[in-house]
């Protein structure tokens, strides 16, 4: 009855996909006039902010009269700017509220803010759509499994700027639209509040309980691929006790979460017995052995826990690329498929094969 309803909630899924995708498959025939349009539509709506008074908006119609106007900038040139918004200076780099400060890392300093408008919010989704329209269509298998993903950073905790601007996102799931939220609360192996847990230990604990009850996990979408490595690293250290957390349906680290993120999280903490069971025969079959050492039938032990594991979303080149061998070691027959140009500030590019 479960499989039923995540694959009917993936179906659903699917199927919005495809109808949004409409608008992105229908541009991608005229790429020129539609670059245009969407920069004609950015610089009229902002005429009237301090940026756009500053480079005369009101003169720009075309990409060559933007580029002549508006400079190429580093975030620092950006940064009086974003201090105004922050400060609660309306108009400045936009003229759409600004709904909230996402939080960036970089190699200049250790964290900048990006201004969210709803018009942002939009493009993400729009970009989402086709991407997932593109997944089910070409691994149809994964329909019928559920999915991991972590976009938050672990220990985020939301606060405000000097002019009452939230920073930070309550949940990743802000980046989607309200029936895709509902959609990925039925396909959610793990819950997306569990990136409000501050200890990296907990997180990784509470993490691996919830993942490993799930044997039909079917694909996942993280950041850097080194990050389902060192999330799956401590493993052999817990494993007998996450395994009788699954066969009891507790959570040996309940007490270390304040309430009442607790509550949420031990609400997803199934008592499985057979799922038990069956990780503690697959553990003995690699006693004495690397994880990642093939069985008889070619599969690893993170295989063997997650036999429908079909793909993982992850960055692949740059700095990135050079995670992806240890990666490809513990899931080698699993599609690792780059996520193209996706960052905190802009959706600019998604993979469709």
């Amino acid at each position: 009855m479960r499989r039923f309803k995540v694959g009917a909630a993936n179906l659903l899924w699917f199927l919005y996909s495809a109808y949004m995708s409409r608008k992105w498959r229908s541009a991608s025939r005229d790429v020129a006039g539609t670059q245009l349009a969407v920069l004609r539509r950015i610089i009229s709506r902002n005429v009237d902010s301090e940026f756009g008074r500053e480079h005369h908006f009101a003169e720009i119609d075309s990409v060559e009269a933007y580029q002549h106007a508006v400079p190429i900038r580093s975030y620092e040139e950006f940064q009086p700017y974003i201090e105004r918004i922050a400060e609660g200076h309306p108009k400045v780099l936009t003229s759409q509220h600004v709904l909230q400060f996402g939080l960036t890392s970089g190699s200049t300093q250790a964290s900048k803010l990006v201004p969210y408008t709803k018009a942002l919010v939009s493009e993400f989704q729009e970009g989402i759509d086709p991407w997932v329209y593109y997944l089910f269509r070409s691994f149809p298998r994964m329909l019928l499994g559920k999915t991991y993903w972590s976009v938050t950073p672990v220990g985020e905790r939301k606060s405000s700027t000097t002019g009452g601007i939230p920073i930070g996102f309550d949940d990743e799931q802000q980046y989607f639209s309200p029936l895709t939220r509902w959609v990925l609360n039925s396909i959610m192996a793990v819950p997306s509040q569990l990136a409000q847990l501050s200890d990296m230990e907990t997180f990784r604990y509470v993490t691996l309980r919830l993942l490993l009850q799930e044997r039909f996990l079917s694909w996942a979408s993280i950041w850097n691929p080194s990050f389902l490595t060192l999330l799956l690293d401590p493993l052999p250290k817990w494993f007998s006790q996450l395994t009788e957390d699954i066969r009891n349906g507790t959570l040996a680290v309940a007490s270390e979460i304040e309430l009442p993120l607790r509550n949420v999280i031990l609400a997803f903490c199934k008592r499985n017995p057979n799922r038990a069971k069956e990780l503690e025969s697959l553990y003995a079959v690699w006693q004495g052995k690397p994880f990642t050492e093939p069985d008889t039938s070619g599969r690893t032990l993170y295989e063997a826990i997650w036999p429908q594991m079909r793909l993982i979303s992850c960055w692949a080149h740059g700095n990135a690329a050079d995670a992806l061998p240890y990666l490809k070691a513990y899931f080698p027959h699993a599609v690792i498929q780059p996520k193209g140009l996706l960052t905190t500030e802009a959706f600019i590019s998604f993979p469709f094969k």
